[in-house]
């Protein structure tokens, strides 16, 4: 897990969440998501 300047990176070695013929697998969630989730659990209180 790191901080890059769009999100936060999330990197998954081969095996971990596909077939080895499809690599090691990188995902970023933007920051934007957790804007948007924050915006929604401050409106449920």
């Amino acid at each position: 897990m790191c901080l890059t300047g769009d999100g936060i990176g999330l990197s998954y070695d081969v095996y971990e969440l596909a077939s080895y013929a499809e690599g090691a697998t990188d995902i970023v969630i933007p920051f934007e998501e957790f804007r948007m989730m924050e915006d929604f659990y401050r409106r449920s209180d």
